[in-house]
């Protein structure tokens, strides 16, 4: 097919809010710089898959150290949900541990603030 075919394919893929269909043939025709947008919005849409089955590593390696893709990564409902778990549950060790080694209650007082500074930014 030629390349103003696919445009047009492509164009009229994201008119009838087809992203996935358009992302395919941005992805296997090379059409990345020509629709940047919707390459872009297909690409947070398979993170976004990666992310809620919790195969972030898998999904910040798709990135390609994208910095726009990486924000939306961290940025995501589902690994968010997980850093604030995982930040109650240091809470909870805190006050499980108060009283016994000062090491581990200062490793775990830090750990918090850290996640605390994550889930704020």
């Amino acid at each position: 097919m030629g390349k103003q075919y696919l445009c047009t394919l492509v164009q009229e893929y994201i008119d009838r809010k087809l992203e996935n269909d358009a992302y395919e043939v941005i992805t296997k025709n090379h059409l990345r710089e020509e629709f940047p947008e919707a390459y872009h919005q297909g690409k947070e849409s398979k993170l976004k898959k990666l992310d809620e089955k919790g195969c972030w590593d898998v999904a910040e390696a798709r990135t390609k150290n994208d910095r726009q893709l990486l924000e939306y990564l961290i940025c995501s409902q589902p690994l968010m949900a997980f850093l604030n778990e995982l930040y109650v549950t240091l809470v909870l060790l805190l006050f499980l541990f108060v009283g016994k080694s000062s090491e581990l209650l200062l490793f775990l007082f830090l750990c918090g603030v850290g996640m605390h500074l994550i889930l704020t930014l």
